[in-house]
């Protein structure tokens, strides 16, 4: 709204005139006022969407770049989370280059030997160590979970589906299993 002074400059202008066109004048003048006054207010408002809308454009940056750092963290961890576990393995390897090296200079017998117990003995370490533990079920009854039969073979010594032979051993991960035992079930002499 216009001042009283800006409203006595208004009415000494019209002198002369009637009031109408005086009334005239004055609502002319406050409705350019208004118009000042919205467009002032339209402008602030669009530095306040302008502000909010680089806002929202600067977290969406942060926010991508959060998800391509998870992205990479979690390749990393894919890649690289047996590190540990390759560390230790790399021991047995070498046992078994020294192994075969003495077999290539003749040296047989107890040093070769030794060499596959110390190996055995490492690798067996290592395992408990990652919680990686060998099924050999030779005389258990078979579990489908963790033995996959290869074969029956007839026993009046077990009873049947014992497993009577390993043909090879199986492996499990903290109870998970890694790969079945292969095994030979007994079953029953025909005729009983």
């Amino acid at each position: 709204m216009k001042t009283n002074l800006e409203a006595e400059k208004i009415v000494e202008e019209k002198v002369g005139e009637g009031p109408d066109e005086i009334a005239d004048a004055l609502k002319a003048t406050n409705e350019n006022q208004e118009i000042q006054d919205l467009a002032a207010k339209n402008t602030e408002l669009e530095k306040t969407a302008s502000e909010l809308k680089d806002a929202i454009l600067r977290e969406k940056a942060e926010t991508e770049n959060l998800r391509k750092r998870y992205i990479k963290e979690m390749e990393d961890v894919s890649k690289y989370a047996i590190t540990g576990f390759a560390k230790d393995i790399v021991e047995i390897l070498e046992n078994l280059y020294r192994a075969e090296s003495y077999v290539v200079t003749g040296q047989t017998g107890e040093a070769m030997l030794e060499g596959m117990r110390m190996t055995l003995k490492s690798c067996t370490d290592i395992f408990k160590k990652y919680n990686i533990e060998r099924l050999y079920p030779k005389g258990e009854h078979f579990d489908p979970s963790y033995h996959q039969a290869m074969s029956y073979a007839v026993s009046s010594e077990y009873e049947p589906n014992t497993i009577v032979e390993v043909i090879q051993a199986g492996y499990t991960i903290s109870g998970r299993l890694l790969r079945p035992a292969l095994v030979i079930l007994s079953k029953a002499e025909e005729g009983n």
